[in-house]
């Protein structure tokens, strides 16, 4: 399921290629799938990765925990689970507080 803002890896590759004037989108294509199994190894192995530019990707475990559901009022407890969580860099940060 796709949503807003959402963009595919050939519209990437184009899109980048065009920003770069280089003419193989195909590469780019290649390069990206090639940087999210790099990105998925570092989080596997060390359970964070950090990309200069961007920012860093960590995985946090959120312990077991009780919720209650509004609409029924009942307490339901919910397993621990691993999530992948995005901080900024300063770049990054600074750029869409001034440019966007």
């Amino acid at each position: 399921m796709k949503t807003k803002g959402t963009i595919s890896a050939d519209a990437l590759a184009k899109l980048i290629s065009a920003k770069c004037n280089y003419t193989d989108p195909d590469g780019i294509k290649q390069f990206y799938f090639g940087l999210i199994r790099v990105m998925m190894d570092g989080l596997r192995a060390n359970g964070k990765i950090y990309l200069e530019g961007l920012g860093e990707f960590g995985i946090t475990t959120i312990k077991d925990r009780k919720i209650g559901l509004l609409r029924t009022k009942e307490v339901v407890k919910l397993p621990e689970c691993k999530i992948i969580k995005f901080k900024p860099c300063e770049k990054l940060k600074y750029y869409i507080k001034n440019k966007m």
